[in-house]
């Protein structure tokens, strides 16, 4: 498609800035399925979402228990969806990761279709083919690049600069894990309110996750001069 310049010809607009045009567009769409996946998984998994935020703009809820809408940094690479567990044992974090993979097998499959279909209609070795319909093409191709960019950085399993899927992935394959990193929803929620964090549990299986729990329980101790327990 790239290579022949009758398909530029038939571009609707200068093709640079149909290029833009279409990598914005796909930067939006693919940010708005990542987080909408991680709403929905949320949702799924038995959580509270307690702010969700796509590119800076989202809402956040209030002491009062209203949705309120902001504009807001975010940890994350397209945004960030922030929950709390309605119970830390049961609930399943994994949601929030697989459902915006599903929406990229859906995007996947959905795109690759459409350009599929315009090339074959924009075939200018068909009868009643339509150049023009080309764009379409190169614009659905563009989208794809876009989304496996964003895609591969969200799964890559290992931190990054900015919270993704994949690290969570790779850490939350065990049951004590889960729990862990539940219990760290939990207190970050309390501290963001203002709220004593209470008494949290103690791991003795020393992962990345419990022992970021431990070190709750561990500062709790030595902030109340408690240093035998804290020992």
């Amino acid at each position: 498609v790239f290579n022949n310049s009758a398909y530029y010809d038939a571009l609707p607009m200068n093709s640079f800035l149909f290029i833009i045009i279409a990598v914005a567009v796909g930067v939006v769409l693919n940010a708005l399925f990542i987080e909408i996946g991680h709403l929905l998984g949320a949702k799924m998994g038995h959580y509270k979402v307690t702010s969700w935020i796509c590119l800076g703009i989202g809402w956040k809820l209030g002491k009062d228990g209203k949705k309120h809408g902001t504009i807001a940094s975010f940890d994350g690479l397209t945004g960030e969806t922030k929950v709390v567990p309605l119970d830390a044992k049961k609930s399943n974090p994994r949601h929030i990761i697989y459902m915006p993979l599903l929406f990229l097998l859906i995007e996947v499959i959905g795109l690759s279709a459409e350009v599929a279909i315009c090339r074959a209609k924009g075939d200018s070795g068909n009868v009643g083919s339509d150049p023009r319909i080309m764009a379409w093409a190169v614009f659905g191709i563009i989208i794809l690049a876009v989304a496996g960019m964003v895609y591969v950085y969200d799964i890559f399993p290992a931190p990054l600069d900015a919270k993704n899927d994949g690290y969570l992935l790779t850490i939350l394959t065990n049951e004590t894990n889960k729990e862990a990193y539940n219990q760290i929803l939990i207190a970050e929620d309390k501290m963001a309110n203002g709220l004593p964090v209470g008494d949290t549990p103690i791991y003795d299986s020393v992962t990345n996750f419990t022992a970021r729990v431990n070190d709750v329980s561990l500062y709790q101790r030595l902030s109340k001069g408690d240093y035998e327990s804290a020992l």
